[in-house]
């Protein structure tokens, strides 16, 4: 990757790890917001820093009931962003249906069960976007939280209409690519309300969250017609894409 992000990780990477060592020193004084940040920011620069999300990891854990419905997703996002269930498999951390064994993973699964806890009474008081990512970050950790999920279905249900492109797309994949609470009726919620949104056009990202929930459940998992649409959708978007994204 030689993009700008990529780019400033290699030009500041002594100064990013100078950081993350000193904030593994300090974690304790950390306010919650600023845990969020922390982590936030090193996996949106692909910083996989072991040590800094284990230690700010047990430090959010133990304190996500003081977190606010967006820190509670940013912060699972940001395990999710770096610590995949494929990267645990290929690095020879983990395996599938098992946490892995490493202070690391037992930081991450103290992390999500901290999540579950802290959000799943608040639910309703969170916004699509946190609702949205929440989820994406359990399916990209491929980790299935029945209860959790089954309340994500209930609040698709329920405002489906305060879901934009972003949110709604990104929220069908991760319905589509877990299997434990989720609920048909939310997936097509979902689907009839990206459907209604796509006639002003998707962008990437949300073109490949959306396609790949078609890939994962077929148009007859989807229903509402979304499967013509995201054909229009992708048409028209491939002369802008990169080779990549095709």
């Amino acid at each position: 990757d030689s993009g700008p992000v990529a780019r400033a990780a290699h030009d500041f990477g002594g100064l990013l790890d100078a950081l993350a060592d000193a904030a593994c020193g300090m974690a304790a004084s950390f306010k919650p917001q600023e845990l969020t940040n922390m982590l936030w920011s090193y996996a949106t620069l692909k910083q996989r820093h072991s040590r800094l999300f284990e230690v700010l990891g047990e430090s959010a854990a133990s304190r996500m009931a003081e977190f606010t419905p967006q820190g509670i997703s940013q912060t699972v996002w940001s395990f999710a962003k770096l610590w995949s269930y494929k990267v645990w498999i290929y690095s020879g951390k983990g395996s599938k249906g098992a946490a892995p064994e490493t202070c690391l993973g037992r930081s991450r699964a103290a992390l999500l069960q901290a999540a579950v806890g802290a959000a799943l009474p608040r639910l309703a008081s969170f916004d699509p976007v946190s609702i949205s990512a929440l989820a994406w970050g359990f399916a990209n950790l491929e980790v299935e939280d029945a209860p959790l999920l089954s309340a994500i279905c209930q609040q698709a249900t329920a405002r489906p209409s305060a879901f934009d492109a972003a949110s709604a797309a990104q929220l069908l994949w991760a319905l589509a690519k877990l299997e434990e609470g989720v609920d048909r009726e939310a997936i097509s919620a979902m689907a009839r309300r990206l459907t209604q949104l796509a006639a002003a056009g998707l962008a990437p990202q949300q073109l490949q969250y959306a396609l790949g929930a078609l890939g994962k459940l077929g148009p007859a998992g989807l229903g509402s017609g979304l499967g013509s649409v995201l054909c229009t959708c992708a048409a028209k978007a491939a002369p802008t894409l990169a080779p990549i994204k095709l």
